[in-house]
């Protein structure tokens, strides 16, 4: 038994056959320059689309064995109303809720509209994309053309990395191979084919993106810094050590010393100290702490007997040794801790002012000197005695 058709489908085919010159029902109406069509009762998919393509002269072709067309009704509680043109785009928009895409075949000058299922490989291979051009003006234009598959090309100004840029992009396109990013580095710009709501997004997001690199300034920094208390030589040579390590970079490439520029001044007693900011700042911090006054020496006097050796032989022989060498003196050569030896003949000591740790290498060398002395007198006496026996 042949099929009734409804109400709505009755409606919709008195639309198909009077070509839209008279009055419609009460499903499918004109009013004024608008086209009304009422879906609220429900209506074969097959049937919105005839009707859909007599209102707006359109001609639509579809598979009638698609299952996304076959048996599917089209059902909401509004009324479609709009002027042919603009009724044409909001049909289009709702048949993707279906994963139904419309694509142009045919000539250019009349085409007809293949209405087909977007997961479909044969579709994807029929898609036909819109050669369009993307301004901030008509962004709002196309950002609600859903189903509408469209073509553009996007330029950059400031973008340098297109490759990454698109690897990023590439997760907003649709899938099943239906949008695509591609990145043309000479021209700076992007090619986009996607649904217009895509590709108004990836414009977006590319203006996001394209902004001018923040200016980047050299990250030096130098400072001159006299020295109160500590020597110049002698604190940069501490400084180098302590901020200067030695690099790396490959296996092949030698060690090479990397860190600030610490250089004396040894005229103004002085450092010069150049590198990144935060090593200066870090050098500045050590030089605080190496550039405070000495405190005063503990100097004392001590008195060193001696039993065989005269004083004054033996003062005059510690005199050499402190003049030619320093490794008595405390601080590198500090003149407050440069020890003194006086030779007290009469007692025969020498009086020696040092401090406690010089004082002690003294005292021991006083007692070799001593015991030198003795061994001496010893043998001298010796060799006396024998020769007053032959």
């Amino acid at each position: 038994m042949k099929r009734l058709p409804t109400a709505l489908s009755l409606a919709l085919l008195l639309l198909v056959a009077l070509g839209g010159s008279l009055a419609f029902g009460p499903d499918v109406a004109q009013a004024e320059e608008d086209i009304v069509i009422n879906i609220s009762e429900g209506v074969e998919i097959e049937d919105f689309l005839k009707a859909v393509s007599t209102a707006t002269g359109t001609p639509l072709i579809w598979d009638p064995a698609d299952k996304q067309i076959r048996g599917k009704r089209v059902i909401g509680a509004i009324n479609l109303r709009a002027s042919k043109t603009e009724l044409f785009t909001r049909v289009r928009a709702l048949l993707t809720f279906y994963e139904l895409v419309l694509i142009p075949v045919g000539p250019t000058d009349s085409p007809m509209l293949l209405v087909m299922d977007a997961r479909r490989t044969t579709s994807i291979l029929k898609l036909k994309a819109q050669n369009i051009k993307l301004t901030d003006e008509n962004l709002s234009t196309y950002e609600g053309q859903d189903g509408l598959y469209v073509t553009t090309t996007i330029q950059v100004e400031h973008m340098k990395d297109l490759r990454n840029a698109r690897n990023a992009l590439a997760r907003v396109v649709t899938g099943q191979n239906i949008g695509s990013v591609t990145e043309v580095p000479d021209a700076r710009s992007f090619v986009v084919t996607d649904f217009a709501p895509n590709v108004v997004a990836i414009y977006r997001l590319l203006n996001q993106m394209d902004q001018p690199a923040p200016e980047v300034k050299p990250d030096t920094a130098f400072q001159s810094v006299s020295l109160e208390n500590a020597n110049a030589n002698e604190a940069a040579a501490v400084l180098s050590r302590l901020f200067n390590f030695s690099h790396q970079a490959t296996p092949r490439q030698a060690a090479v010393r990397v860190g600030p520029s610490i250089q004396a001044d040894a005229r103004t007693n002085s450092l010069l100290v150049s590198g990144k900011s935060a090593q200066v700042e870090q050098v500045m911090q050590a030089i605080t702490v190496l550039d405070q006054e000495a405190p005063e020496p503990e100097v004392h006097a001590h008195m060193l007997r001696l039993t065989h050796m005269p004083a004054r032989e033996a003062s005059m022989a510690l005199v050499q040794l402190i003049s030619g060498s320093r490794t008595l003196w405390r601080n590198q050569g500090d003149e407050r801790t440069r020890p003194s030896v006086v030779a007290v003949e009469r007692l025969n000591a020498v009086l020696v002012s040092a401090s406690n740790t010089a004082v002690e290498e003294i005292r021991r060398m006083v007692a070799e000197m001593d015991e030198a002395a003795r061994e001496d007198a010893e043998k001298a006496a010796a060799e006396k005695a024998a020769a007053e026996d032959k």
